[in-house]
């Protein structure tokens, strides 16, 4: 689902998009991107379950708070030190962009060329994480309508998983709700 664009309408970002994903095994995962919002601009996570939540801090002056069924005052946040939840971070990291993300990706990536081994993100990974997004986005423009996801993997990876519609099958069955953002083909 998605506001489209309305404060920044030159680029045809949208100001803010909600994506809705249920995985193989069931779990509901919800994605809110938010770039035309009046907010200090941080990204935090939360993580829900039946039996806990944590939340990443929404601002530099916050900690990470968790809950836990059963542990600590009941139905109240409790406030964590990040060495309680997270590994301990490289100081190297902790200067790199995205809260040491860049770090990890980069290190992983040398690692496994001067070791001689496989990257921490491969192509399938990466689609794994990329392909959500751009059905969220397909999705938005066709009303919000479900999409399944394609899995892009070898067919002898794909042992348990359900063959979806290939995005190619995707595109042609859509109309475009946007005719003016549709290319042409000049002949």
């Amino acid at each position: 689902m998605s506001t489209g664009p309305r404060t920044e309408t030159r680029d045809g970002n949208p100001d803010a998009e909600v994506a809705i994903l249920k995985t193989v095994k069931g779990t509901v995962i919800k994605i809110l991107s938010a770039h035309s919002i009046a907010h200090p601009g941080n990204v935090w996570f939360t993580l829900t379950g039946t039996k806990g939540s944590i939340e990443t801090p929404r601002g530099s002056a916050e900690k990470p708070v968790v809950y836990v069924e059963g542990k600590g005052e009941p139905h109240r946040w409790r406030s964590v030190e990040w060495d309680e939840i997270s590994e301990p971070v490289p100081e190297e990291a902790k200067k790199a962009g995205h809260g040491g993300g860049d770090y990890f990706l980069g290190d992983g990536f040398i690692r496994a060329i001067l070791e001689g081994r496989d990257t921490p993100i491969n192509a399938y990974r990466a689609a794994d994480y990329t392909v959500p997004g751009i059905m969220a986005a397909r999705s938005a423009e066709n009303g919000g309508i479900v999409l399944p996801l394609p899995d892009l993997r070898p067919e002898a990876r794909k042992e348990l998983r359900v063959r979806p519609p290939s995005l190619v099958q995707l595109e042609a069955a859509r109309e475009p709700r946007h005719p003016a953002r549709t290319r042409r083909r000049s002949t």
